[in-house]
Formats: structure tokens, C-alpha cells, sequence
């Protein structure tokens, strides 16, 4: 339902604990096109546009406040995913594991909780940069969903809105672009395998990727990159 670059995937992976996500409970997204948004979310999809403050749109897919908000000042682009957990103290106990991993993470303010129709949440990005919050106990809205066309509803529940896979640049996609140009540089990085070869090193903002995962790990568009080779001899 969303993306952000161009290429490679990426899953919203977790830390090595029992996973405390229970399932995305709401997308945000920032573009100045809300009629749109309106056609598509009611028109197509079968949601229920909600009354909020201009200039945004929001929509209903259950019986909560809202599930697709809409931010029309700004950039274009995917604005935030939302993710539920049960209770408060799985915040804190997600926000310990993100703050030992080096993560920064905040507790989001009374205003945007009541702005997203949950009770409490955390705010963090993820490695390119896109923003993430974590909330519990969403607001129920005082009235049933009206769908926007005649459907017989959506499946959402404990299961949520689904998923999201997000599209991301990689070091291996990166990589690829820099052979395309140069297919002769390829042999001197990569074995016959597509592996990183044993001696070379690569560097991503100034900080060297473990080799097993360097062509996995993901990179900002404006990451610089370093490959280097060892030398030996005298």
C-alpha cells in the first residue's frame, strides 16, 4: 500500500524478542492531490471519508475513528505507518529495545495522540528514514462504518490493515547501477557466486558493513559509499 524508493525490499523486521506488533493500524500519507485521495480511498476502495481539519482527509474502514489519514501541506510521500500493540507496557518494553539497539525513540505528545485517535504512542524511523509509531487502545468511533460503495465490508480486526512492504535502495542495487556502467569493475567486487568477494570492504557513511549483509543493508539517496580492496605484497 505504500513505498518509498526505488529499489530492493525490505520487510519491517523486528529485534531478536518476542514480537510485541500485533498488527498496522494506520497509514499516513502527505500529498496536496486530497480530492484524489477522496476519489480513490471512497470511490475505488470503499472507505468512508471522516470530517477533519483542512488540509487533510481522513477514512474509515471499521469500527475505528480512522484508519488513512491524509496530510496535504507539505512534500508528497508516504507520511507514517502505524503499528498496535496491546497495551502500554508493551510500549515501554518496545521502547527499552529500541533504545539498547541505539534506536532514537520518543514518546509521541497528548496532542498527537489525540490527533491520531489512540491513547499513547512512540514515534522512531527506521534505517531510511521512514517514520514509524507504535500506539495502543485506538479510538472506537460512536457510530457504525458506512461504506463509501456498496460492499459488504472490510476484513480488518485483529488482522489490521494487512501489511506493508516497503521498497527501499540496497547496497547490492546500488552496486548493480555502478555495473551497468562499468561491467569490468564487477569481477574485482563480486565472485562468480554474487557474493562479496573475501577482500573488499565496504563502507557506508563512513561506517563498514559486516560483510555477510553488506549488499542487503539499506542506504539513504544520499548515502555515500566507499568499496575497497585489501592489498598485499611488498
Amino acid at each position: 500500500m505504500a513505498s518509498a524508493g526505488s529499489t530492493g525490499n525490505v520487510a519491517q523486521g523486528a529485534f531478536s524478542a518476542p514480537c510485541l506488533l500485533r498488527s498496522l493500524g494506520y497509514v499516513g500519507v502527505r500529498s496536496r492531490s486530497l480530492d484524489d485521495w477522496s476519489e480513490f480511498a471512497v470511490g475505488l476502495l470503499g472507505m468512508e471519508q471522516v470530517e477533519r481539519a483542512t488540509p487533510s482527509r481522513a477514512f474509515r474502514m471499521d469500527d475505528l475513528s480512522q484508519r488513512l489519514f491524509v496530510d496535504g501541506a507539505g512534500d508528497e510521500g508516504l507520511g507514517v505507518l502505524g503499528w498496535e500493540v496491546a497495551m502500554r507496557a508493551d510500549l515501554e518494553t518496545l521502547a527499552a529495545l529500541l533504545d539498547a539497539h541505539g534506536v532514537a525513540v520518543a514518546w509521541g505528545s497528548k496532542a498527537l495522540a489525540d490527533e491520531r485517535h489512540v491513547a499513547e504512542l512512540l514515534v522512531f524511523h527506521d534505517p531510511v528514514g521512514t517514520r514509524l509509531e507504535v500506539f495502543h487502545t485506538p479510538e472506537i468511533a460512536d457510530r457504525p462504518f458506512k461504506p463509501g460503495r456498496p460492499i459488504s465490508g472490510f476484513r480488518t480486526g485483529p488482522m489490521g490493515m494487512g501489511h506493508a512492504v516497503m521498497h527501499v535502495e540496497t547496497v547490492g542495487a546500488a552496486l548493480s547501477q555502478v555495473f551497468a556502467e562499468l561491467p569490468h569493475v564487477r569481477g574485482y567486487v563480486l565472485d562468480e557466486r554474487g557474493q562479496l568477494r573475501k577482500h573488499v570492504c565496504i563502507f557506508a557513511d563512513g561506517k563498514r558493513l559486516p560483510r555477510e549483509a553488506a549488499l542487503g543493508q539499506t542506504i539513504r539517496p544520499d548515502s555515500k559509499l566507499y568499496v575497497m580492496q585489501a592489498l598485499s605484497g611488498g
